[in-house]
């Protein structure tokens, strides 16, 4: 699996820049692109939001790339210790919930849900 040919995003890391300038106040997401220059890229406005609600959005978003590798490293990880340590569940038993969860995320930070 190479994240070349199916991630198509910025990578990371991602930064957030608190711009004061406006009221209410906005948070710009922004990273390097493939040139290496910085790019804005998202905007989070605190209206009608409270600004400490409108930061941990930003923070959130700004977030995803890491978030975005460690599932894609941690699932196939948890995929075969359930195969290993757990009988058959029916579908049912947390962990495997949890596995089913993460491979949606994944497919929908890839555009492919």
């Amino acid at each position: 699996m190479t994240t070349e040919t199916q991630d198509k995003h910025t990578p990371g890391p991602w930064r957030i820049t608190h711009n004061g300038s406006y009221s209410p106040p906005r948070f710009e997401i922004s990273g390097r692109a493939g040139d290496g220059r910085e790019y804005g890229f998202a905007e989070v406005s605190a209206w009608p939001l409270h600004a400490g609600e409108a930061e941990a959005n930003a923070r959130l978003i700004a977030a995803a790339p890491e978030m975005l590798e460690a599932l894609k490293t941690l699932t196939p990880i948890a995929s075969d210790q359930h195969a290993h340590i757990t009988s058959d569940c029916g579908g049912n038993c947390p962990d495997l919930i949890a596995i089913k969860q993460a491979r949606a995320a994944i497919a929908r930070a890839r555009g492919e849900s």
